[in-house]
């Protein structure tokens, strides 16, 4: 189990300091941000077209990073040893590419959750409801009205 999460763990940041991932997030990112500037004419229905599209481009974003890293990364390992050192150890096939998926999957996981994470408002800011109260404590089967 240790040598998994050790696999993954390597994957994900491997993943994660390339330059290509790099730019696709922040490119996602200002997309996302211009996608909630533009008029729609949804009649009522913008905040959820918004939400829909930003969604859309989170998810075409990280699995086109995931695939384009991905590929990269295990062509690298195969070509310098990397995954044949691994592998020569007790590791077996499945456990490496399974332990790869894992490490390679966190980081569209992890930028999904931060991108939805910072949409959210502070709870300091959210709106409560006011409380309603009814006044017909003095009559038993009357219809509540508010104070």
């Amino acid at each position: 189990m240790r040598q998994f999460i050790t696999i993954a763990g390597n994957a994900f940041m491997e993943l994660i300091r390339q330059p290509v991932f790099l730019l696709l997030m922040t490119v996602s990112s200002l997309f996302e941000v211009f996608l909630a500037c533009i008029n729609y004419f949804g009649f009522g229905d913008e905040p959820k077209l918004v939400k829909n599209s930003a969604l859309a481009v989170m998810f075409l974003t990280g699995l086109f990073g995931a695939v384009l890293s991905a590929s990269a990364s295990v062509a690298r390992e195969i070509r310098s040893g990397t995954a044949l050192a691994v592998l020569a150890k007790p590791v077996g096939r499945a456990q490496f590419l399974l332990a790869k998926y894992a490490g390679l999957s966190c980081a569209p996981v992890s930028y999904t959750h931060l991108d939805v994470y910072k949409r959210q408002a502070p709870p300091s800011t959210r709106r409560r409801k006011p409380r309603q109260r009814a006044c017909s404590s003095f009559m038993p089967n009357s219809i509540p009205i508010e104070c």
